[in-house]
């Protein structure tokens, strides 16, 4: 088996590097992929991620053919923000091979440690809106969008590989014809009456988008102290807040205001996976086609987060809008909504989401390694 790396110009590494995934899968269900031209831009270096970061891509081979993927990734924004000094490893795929998984790891170790990095942990994304870590609960389940579906049999590969659980996250389903719990309603009431709060809808994607820098600084006061987040620069929020203008639902989308000011929102979008599958990852010729028309067709919400500026999280405005959530659901075609990874150990979000009976179906988790002291000469 050999390793090499995947260098932005070499065209044909970087289009078996994209295949590969497509290749492991093909003829699962539940795998959805992504899309071609996102990925070709981490590959050529195009994202704005590499503006302020780094990462390097390998690729794992046995007798001239493809085995296995791996990214590894410096986020330095991630590191500065934290006071941390690590590295993550992203995009992994591997046959079921405990040699090639240990090789594909220990290359993106090697390639962390000669940066001064001591420890690596993923999967991660490059982006804060990327999905987190590994699929070990919930394989006979639908993923959200962005979230990842693998093969049971990764977990093995890690843990053999020295990697041990750093966290995980849940994903369940609310049913649209489940009640909250009463109590979430009072609050709510009460917080609508003396908060001075307010739900504010939108009539059109150029308004939904005009209040889209409002959605950046609540992030990060809202996010800052989670361990999972990552701050974005302009030009990494401007690539996301198209895709979320793209996929909102807007029947659904609602903001909180408090006084005025835009204090909250809420993120939720029909989930697009049977129309990327369609697609094949690929929006040309008609994939813009599967994609959009699974837009107005699908019948399952994806809820991937709540955000509360921190000094109106205690005063209400999360019931207000859970239960605003609640009455959109009952009104619209959805037939459910999928929560999305939320951190077994954030008590407060996990009771908030609870109060709907929300049953946990999918666990994904995030591991950990120290660095090894492996040497490069693993790289060919």
């Amino acid at each position: 088996m050999d390793i090499s790396q995947v260098l932005p110009g070499d065209r044909a590494a970087i289009r078996r590097f994209i295949e590969f995934a497509f290749r492991l899968y093909k003829g699962q269900e539940l795998w959805v992929p992504p899309l071609v031209g996102d990925l070709r831009s981490y590959l050529t270096r195009k994202h704005p991620f590499f503006d302020h970061s780094d990462a390097a891509f390998f690729l794992a081979w046995r007798d001239g053919k493809v085995v296995g993927r791996i990214a590894a990734i410096e986020n330095r924004a991630y590191n500065g923000h934290h006071g941390t000094n690590t590295a993550f490893f992203g995009f992994f795929e591997c046959i079921d091979d405990e040699a090639v998984a240990s090789g594909l790891l220990d290359a993106a170790s090697v390639w962390a440690r000669e940066r001064g990095l001591s420890s690596i942990l993923g999967p991660k994304g490059f982006v804060r809106s990327a999905g987190t870590g590994l699929l070990v609960e919930g394989f006979d389940q639908f993923p959200a969008l962005g979230i990842a579906w693998n093969f049971p049999y990764y977990d093995r590969l890690l843990t053999k590989a020295g990697f041990t659980k750093t966290a995980d996250y849940l994903s369940g389903w609310l049913d649209r014809s489940a009640r909250g719990d009463e109590r979430l309603y009072r609050v709510a009431e009460i917080a609508r009456k003396r908060g001075n709060f307010a739900i504010r809808a939108f009539d059109s994607r150029r308004e939904l988008q005009a209040v889209l820098p409002a959605v950046k600084r609540i992030q990060h006061e809202a996010f800052a102290d989670n361990p999972n987040y990552v701050p974005s620069t302009d030009a990494e929020f401007d690539l996301m807040a198209k895709t979320l203008i793209f996929v909102a639902d807007l029947s659904i989308v609602r903001f909180i205001e408090k006084d005025g000011e835009i204090a909250g929102f809420m993120n939720a979008y029909p989930n697009l996976g049977r129309g990327f599958q369609k697609a094949r990852g690929r929006l040309w010729p008609l994939g813009w086609l599967y994609i959009l028309l699974e837009r107005s067709r699908s019948l399952t919400l994806d809820l991937n987060g709540i955000g509360i500026l921190p000094r109106y999280q205690k005063q209400g405005g999360d019931a207000i809008l859970f239960t605003e959530l609640e009455q959109r659901i009952r009104a619209s075609r959805y037939e459910k909504v999928d929560f999305i990874q939320v951190n077994e150990d954030n008590f407060l979000s996990k009771s908030g989401i609870e109060h709907f009976k929300v049953a946990w179906a999918k666990r994904h988790r995030v591991y950990r390694r120290d660095i090894l002291d492996a040497t490069s000469d693993i790289i060919k």
